[in-house]
């Protein structure tokens, strides 16, 4: 199992503004370039987030963004599972069941703290695009741990957005 928190932040980590609102990805958008997204996307077998994550894509989207992937919410609060085709994990050890897996930690920050503090996740795409948000859900909240990282990676765009790859020591 190879698990991979792929998101993106502003400058100062957050991934969305209070209300939720992240349009300010945009900035980013450069024509047809996709920051590596697509080859990503089409080498993942499970697309796992947190249930404010999924909902929030079922928002954008209109429908479920992931429905030609395995989809895997990680929530304890989520009772009774009201989302088609989708599995609801209440405890995030409970992915090591799918060995030989790729998993794509979609976020948010809640499940990517939880997934670092519990040494659950083998690489960190991080894309920053360039822009400071004064208020907003940062990416990383409650760790509880220190979480050595070793580059493989460091990517620049004409975009402005830099992608940083790392594997967790």
């Amino acid at each position: 199992m190879t698990n991979i928190l792929y998101i993106a932040t502003s400058l100062n980590s957050m991934i969305a503004k209070t209300d939720d609102d992240m349009g300010w990805l945009d900035i980013a958008k450069d024509g047809d370039e996709d920051y590596g997204y697509y080859d990503f996307y089409e080498g993942l077998d499970i697309v796992a987030m947190g249930r404010r994550t999924f909902e929030i894509s079922l928002e954008l989207a209109g429908k479920n963004p992931y429905a030609d992937k395995q989809v895997i919410i990680l929530s304890k609060s989520l009772e009774d599972n009201k989302y088609e085709d989708v599995e609801v994990l209440a405890e995030i050890d409970e992915l090591s069941k799918y060995k030989n897996k790729k998993i794509w930690i979609v976020g948010g920050g809640e499940v990517a703290s939880h997934m670092i503090n519990s040494k659950a996740i083998d690489k960190l795409i991080i894309s920053i695009i360039p822009v400071i948000i004064p208020d907003g859900i940062p990416l990383f909240k409650g760790i509880k741990i220190d979480a050595e990282l070793e580059l493989e990676d460091c990517l620049k765009f004409d975009s402005g957005l830099v992608q940083l790859v790392y594997s967790l020591k």
